[in-house]
């Protein structure tokens, strides 16, 4: 249980980490030091926070589509396809139908990932977060006008 708690930390870490840098580099590119007004500032700063928080939450809500095996049907087809195109004949590692395919799948979804499958939160909260710190910004801005 607790090598599932750093698993989970370190993921929460590398999301906030990721989600910064993102921030920094649209500041940097927008150039927000050349402003001279506070609003415009504070505008910029709401929209730098969004853009992470939509692409994090985003890659969230889609990990956790997939988790649940919704792209599932896509990866056997997929998989059926590249043995046709290439002439392969079906190996032990493939599975002959799609119930079974997907059962493998969630047996190798529970070994690679040893936290029940809820890998997906932490990106989901710290979008979420980074969407009130935009939020934040925003009625801040919003006041100033």
């Amino acid at each position: 249980m607790q090598k599932s708690k750093r698993k989970l930390l370190k993921i929460y870490i590398a999301c906030i980490i990721a989600g910064l840098l993102l921030v920094f580099v649209h500041i940097s590119a927008r150039n927000i030091m050349d402003q001279a007004l506070l609003s415009d500032k504070i505008k910029m700063l709401s929209d730098a926070f969004f853009m992470p928080s939509v692409l994090i939450f985003g890659f969230g809500l889609l990990t956790w589509i997939a988790s649940e095996g919704q792209f599932d049907v896509f990866a056997f087809g997929f998989k059926q396809l590249s043995d046709v195109l290439f002439n392969r004949k079906r190996q032990d590692r493939h599975a002959k139908d799609f119930v079974e395919f997907r059962q493998d799948g969630e047996k190798k979804y529970k070994e690679k990932f040893d936290m029940e499958g809820k890998t997906y939160i932490p990106l989901i909260v710290v979008g979420l977060i980074f969407f009130l710190i935009s939020l934040s910004f925003n009625l801040v801005f919003e006041s100033m006008i």
